[in-house]
């Protein structure tokens, strides 16, 4: 079923992909001659990481096929290479240059990580190469995605600034106006390096946004129950209750 369900959304990316290089491309084709899209695929390789090589090439390389047999033949074709992002900036941006120098490359899917995304989004304007990912969801992205990252498709359904729009959806229900943020720095870095503090980052100031008072406090290491009882009685207390 993940299989599936990733075949199709790389089905679609890669018509919307067919779009996004059309004009970056055609100065490197000559007229009448079949347009090929090099895809560079910057994951990690490490099979735990949600995005992983392992995990996305069998349905992007299936999505591929379809496309190349059922869309662009004899038109054009596209191709892909994979490189290992480790979920870093100094890995991902290295892979980038890689493909970039070596002219492999004519869109880049990935990086996902956004610490290993960043660096290659803010540089694919000087280079004119587009990148589709399903990564870039620190606030960041949105904010200034049309200076600093123009070059930058996010297509992911959902991001950290429409959980703000959920949090404040709440609050204006239950007419809550003060919010406290309680979070572990390096929560759930196992799907994505700063998941947790790049989500608590873009609530706290789309809240702020929008008139909110927010505070935060961040948990420390390895809290026992007890610990998190008297954390919520000094944090929270009747202050925010």
């Amino acid at each position: 079923m993940f299989i599936m369900d990733m075949r199709l959304v790389a089905s679609l990316g890669l018509v919307l992909l067919m779009e996004l290089v059309g004009d970056t491309t055609s100065s490197k084709q000559t007229k009448g001659e079949p347009l090929n899209v090099r895809i560079a695929t910057v994951l990690p390789q490490d099979p735990t990481r949600l995005f992983s090589i392992g995990r996305v090439r069998p349905a992007l390389e299936i999505a591929i096929a379809d496309v190349n047999r059922d869309i662009l033949r004899p038109r054009g074709k596209l191709s892909v290479e994979y490189g290992d992002s480790q979920c870093s900036e100094m890995h991902g941006m290295n892979e980038a240059i890689n493909f970039y120098m070596s002219d492999m490359v004519d869109v880049f899917f990935g990086p996902v990580c956004d610490f290993s995304l960043a660096p290659v989004a803010r540089q694919l304007s000087f280079w004119n190469i587009p990148m589709i990912t399903v990564g870039g969801l620190a606030r960041a992205f949105r904010k200034e995605r049309n200076i600093t990252y123009p070059m930058l498709t996010r297509a992911s359904t959902a991001n950290f600034h429409t959980l703000t729009q959920f949090f404040e959806t709440v609050s204006d229900v239950f007419k809550w106006k003060k919010l406290k943020i309680l979070y572990e720095k390096d929560g759930q870095d196992n799907v994505l390096i700063g998941l947790c503090h790049l989500t608590i980052e873009a609530v706290y100031y789309g809240l702020e946004d929008e008139g909110f008072k927010v505070d935060y406090f961040k948990l420390p290491d390895n809290q026992s129950s007890t610990t998190f009882k008297s954390i919520l009685t000094e944090q929270v207390g009747n202050k925010y209750a």
